[in-house]
């Protein structure tokens, strides 16, 4: 959980502005992985971050915990 919290509070630090709440990005990603296109923000938004930014958010928000990045290999990156 305090990975996916973490993702939470990277995104919308980067985006500067509160987007869901983790029941809805939850919603959002159930079926499929984050991607900043995907989430819904328009290409002005995300075309800014590097592609190992999305793939951080991406290995953060994964709807299976089991999935998630664990926090030793997040504070490699």
């Amino acid at each position: 959980m305090i990975v996916w919290n973490l993702g939470c509070i990277l995104l919308e630090i980067l985006l500067q502005s509160h987007k869901f709440s983790t029941k809805e990005a939850k919603n959002k990603i159930k079926d499929k992985p984050f991607t900043f296109k995907g989430f819904g923000l328009n290409e002005r938004v995300w075309k800014d971050f590097s592609p190992e930014v999305e793939e951080v958010l991406q290995n953060m928000l994964m709807y299976d915990p089991k999935k998630r990045m664990p926090l030793s290999v997040l504070f490699g990156h």
